[in-house]
C-alpha cells in the first residue's frame, strides 16, 4: 500500500469480514492514519454524493468461478475473531467501525447481493468498483499486451473507444461469458438459474428471431434462458403473472432498460419508454381521452375518409390491366396518412399522391437501426456505440426529423388555440393532442417525443397486420370467399360500413384475431424486471432477473392452438374449437397494455370491410413464400405482395374522392 494508491487499504476496509479491526490488528500503527484517510477521500470525493435511483436495481448474473489468486488465499487465511454486528447506515465510517461479519462468499459477491445494494446504495457502488479491480498485475498486463497486438501498425487508425470494445469482447470470450455465433450464438451464458443455454441472440440482428425462438422453446421447454440474466416463458399463466395488474401489496414487474432504454428518448421518457408506473400513469391519463368511445366516433370519420380514397386508388393503380399493387408497401401509406391526421391534424398525402413520404421512410429506417441497441444493452455495451454505427448523413436526417416534428407541433398548438377560441368543430381538430394542449401545460419537447411514438405505434403495426392478413386470405382462398360473402351480405354500399356495423360481423372478427395470432406486429417478449418474491409458473425467480413471454411462440404452440400454423378464423367464432384463445395477446395486457387497441381494431375492421366489399382480389406473385422471406428488425420487413383488384360494384361510391382529397370542415 502506498499513499498514492489507497485501494489496497480500501479493499480491506470494505471486506465485511475484516474492516478496520483487521488493519488495527495486523498493520503497523503508523500506517493506520494514511490508510483510513485515503479510503475516506475516495468515499467523499466519488461516492458520498451519488444520486441513487428509486427504481429497483437490476441484479447481475453470477459470473463463472475463477482460480483464486495469491491475494485471495492470503485473505482467506486471515480471520478476525470477533462477534459480528451490522449497521443500517450507508456511510463509510459507520461500516468500517462496525465489528466484522462472518461470510460464506468473497467480498465482491457479498457486496453484489441485492440486500447489500439496498442497505448501502452508495457504499456498495464504491465496494464493487474497488473489489472488482484485479488483485494481481498479471491479468491487466495480459490485456495491455493483447491490445498492443490488436493495434498493429496497419491498424493504428482504430480509435481508443473501439479498441476498448474489441478487448472487452475478447475478454468476455476468454472468460466464457459469450459464445461465438457459429457455436450457438451471442450472449449464451451458463447460469445456475437454468440447466440449458438459451436462444442465439444473433437471430435478433439477423431478422429470424421469432422463428428461432419457437424452435428453441420447442426444444428446451416452457422456460429458456436467452441472455445471462434473462428468461423467456411461453405459458398463459406466466403471461398473466408478468404483465397483468398485480394483486394488492405485490410489486409490479417494471419495464426493463434492455428494451426501454430512456437514453434513446429525452430527459423525460415518452409513454412507451416510461418505466416508472407513476410517471406512466401521469402520461397515460391525458392521452387516454383521445381513445375514449366519444373520441373514437369522431376518429371514425377520419378513417373512413382516407380508406375510401385508398380504395379508389386501388382500382386506379392496381386494376385488371396492371402489374398489381404491392400491398406490403401501400398499406403503410394509408396508415401513416390516418395517424398523421390524428397526430398533427394533417396527413402526409401518401395515398392521394400515391408515393411515400421521406419523413415516413426516416422513421422506419431509424427503428430498424434500434435493433442493434437492444443487443448492445444485453451485452452491456455503452449506448454511445450505437451512435458510432450511424452514418453522419443519417444523424443529420434525425436532426431534420426533430426539426420537422417541432414545426408540426408548433402548428398543432397554434391550430388548437384557434379552434378553441372560435369554438370550431371540424375534422382538422380531431387529433390526439388537441384537448391535452388546451387543458395541460405540456413541455413542447416532451410533446414532440409523444408525437413520434404515436406516429410509429399507430401506423406500422396496423400496416403490418393488414399485409399479413391479406397474405393469409390469399393463401387460404376459402376464407377470403367467406369474408366477402359476409361483408357483401351485410351492406348495400360502402357508406353502410361503419365502426358500429362492422362490430356485428363475426367472421370479420375471426379473420382479424387469427391474423394477429399468426402474424403479430410485435412478435417478441416485452422484457420486465422481476420484483422481490416473484414466482412464475411455480419457479421462484431471483429479484432483478429479466423475464418475458414470447407472444409469437405462445400463439404458435400446438398446446394452445390445434394446427397452430393454419389460418382458421373459425377459432374465434362462438365457443371456438377448444383452443386457448388467451394465449394470443397481440396488444399485451395489464396497466402497460397498448393504449390504442380500440383504434387498431376499428381501423382493421373498416379497412378490410371497405376493401373486400367492392373488389375481388387476385394474387399476382404466388411464387413468393411470404412467411419464409419476412424479417423482423424491430418492425417486420415484408416481401412484395402483388395484388390486382377487380371491381364488383359501381365505383360511383368512390369516384368523387380523388377530386376532393382534402378533408372539409363539414364532412
Amino acid at each position: 500500500m502506498t499513499e498514492d494508491v489507497p485501494v489496497y487499504a480500501a479493499a480491506l476496509l470494505l471486506d465485511p469480514s475484516k474492516r478496520l479491526a483487521y488493519i488495527q490488528q495486523n498493520w503497523p500503527r503508523d500506517w493506520h492514519e494514511a490508510a483510513i484517510a485515503g479510503a475516506r477521500d475516495i468515499w467523499m470525493t466519488e461516492y458520498q454524493g451519488l444520486a441513487i435511483s428509486k427504481e429497483p436495481e437490476r441484479r447481475p448474473a453470477p459470473l463463472p468461478s475463477k482460480k483464486d489468486g495469491q491475494l485471495s488465499f492470503l485473505f482467506r487465511s486471515i480471520e478476525v475473531k470477533q462477534k459480528a454486528i451490522s449497521t443500517d447506515s450507508d456511510n463509510l465510517d459507520s461500516f468500517i467501525n462496525a465489528l466484522p461479519l462472518e461470510t460464506d462468499c468473497t467480498p465482491l459477491e457479498w457486496w453484489s447481493r441485492l440486500e447489500q445494494r439496498a442497505q448501502y446504495p452508495r457504499l456498495s457502488r464504491m465496494a464493487i468498483d474497488i473489489l472488482s479491480i484485479p488483485s494481481e498485475s498479471a491479468e491487466p498486463e495480459r490485456a495491455f499486451s493483447g491490445a498492443r497486438r490488436t493495434a498493429s501498425w496497419d491498424r493504428l487508425r482504430i480509435t481508443c473507444k473501439n479498441l476498448e470494445k474489441v478487448e472487452c469482447i475478447g475478454n468476455w470470450l476468454r472468460e466464457g461469458l459469450i459464445v461465438p455465433s457459429g457455436e450457438g450464438g451471442l450472449g449464451l451464458v451458463c447460469n445456475p438459474l437454468a440447466a440449458d443455454d438459451g436462444a442465439p441472440m444473433d437471430a435478433w440482428t439477423g431478422g429470424r428471431y421469432p422463428f428461432v425462438m419457437k424452435q428453441v422453446h420447442d426444444k428446451y421447454g416452457d422456460v429458456v434462458r436467452i441472455a445471462p440474466n434473462e428468461l423467456s416463458f411461453r405459458t398463459p399463466t406466466a403471461y398473466r403473472t408478468i404483465y397483468d395488474r398485480p394483486p394488492k401489496k405485490e410489486h409490479q414487474f417494471l419495464k426493463s432498460e434492455i428494451l426501454y432504454d430512456a437514453r434513446l428518448s429525452t430527459a423525460r421518457p415518452n409513454i412507451v419508454f416510461a418505466r416508472d408506473p407513476h410517471d406512466h400513469q401521469l402520461q397515460r391519463k391525458p392521452l387516454s381521452r383521445a381513445f375514449s368511445n366519444k373520441s373514437l366516433r369522431e376518429t371514425q370519420r377520419v378513417i373512413e375518409h382516407y380508406t375510401e380514397l385508398f380504395v379508389t386508388q386501388l382500382v386506379n393503380k392496381g386494376g385488371p390491366e396492371s402489374k398489381g399493387i404491392d400491398v406490403s408497401v401501400v398499406y403503410n401509406w394509408l396508415t401513416f396518412d390516418i395517424i398523421g391526421h390524428l397526430t398533427f391534424g394533417e396527413s402526409f398525402n401518401c395515398v392521394a399522391q400515391w408515393r411515400p413520404s421521406n419523413w415516413v421512410s426516416l422513421i422506419l429506417n431509424f427503428v430498424e437501426l434500434l435493433r442493434f441497441g437492444t443487443v448492445m444493452n444485453r451485452l452491456s455495451v455503452p449506448t454511445s456505440a450505437l451512435a458510432l454505427c450511424m452514418p453522419e448523413t443519417f444523424k443529420k436526417s434525425l436532426t431534420y426529423h426533430d426539426q420537422v416534428t417541432d414545426k408540426k407541433i408548433d402548428q398543432l398548438i397554434q391550430a388548437s388555440k384557434v379552434h378553441h377560441d372560435n369554438r370550431q368543430q371540424s375534422l382538422q381538430q380531431n387529433n390526439f393532442f388537441a384537448r391535452t394542449i388546451r387543458d395541460c401545460d405540456l413541455d413542447r419537447i416532451h410533446l414532440r417525443e409523444q408525437a413520434k411514438v404515436m406516429m410509429l405505434a399507430g401506423s406500422e403495426t396496423t400496416a403490418t397486420f393488414l399485409a399479413g392478413v391479406t397474405y393469409l386470405l390469399l393463401k387460404y382462398p376459402e376464407t377470403l370467399k367467406k369474408l366477402k360473402s359476409e361483408v357483401r351480405s351485410a351492406f348495400s354500399s360502402t357508406q353502410d360500413i361503419t365502426k358500429e356495423s362492422t362490430c356485428k360481423l363475426p367472421y370479420l372478427h375471426g379473420v382479424i384475431e387469427e391474423g394477429l395470432r399468426l402474424f403479430p406486429p410485435a412478435p417478441f417478449g416485452l422484457p420486465r424486471v422481476c420484483p422481490p418474491g416473484a414466482v412464475i409458473d411455480g419457479y421462484s425467480i431471483p429479484t432483478g432477473t429479466i423475464v418475458s413471454v414470447d407472444n409469437f411462440v405462445m400463439s404458435h404452440d400446438a398446446r394452445n392452438f390445434s394446427n397452430p400454423d393454419e389460418f382458421r378464423p373459425e377459432r374465434w367464432i362462438g365457443d371456438g374449437t377448444g383452443d386457448c384463445l388467451d394465449a394470443s395477446r397481440p396488444f399485451s395486457m395489464g396497466p402497460r397494455a397498448c393504449l390504442g387497441i380500440k383504434l387498431a381494431y376499428m381501423e382493421a375492421r373498416t379497412i378490410l370491410a371497405k376493401t373486400v366489399f367492392p373488389y375481388d382480389w387476385e394474387w399476382v406473385n404466388q411464387e413468393v413464400k411470404w412467411f419464409d422471406d419476412v424479417r423482423f428488425h424491430m418492425t417486420w420487413k415484408k416481401p412484395k405482395l402483388l395484388v390486382r383488384f377487380h371491381s364488383q360494384c359501381e365505383k360511383e361510391n368512390y369516384g368523387s374522392e380523388l377530386e376532393h382529397p382534402q378533408l372539409s370542415a363539414g364532412k
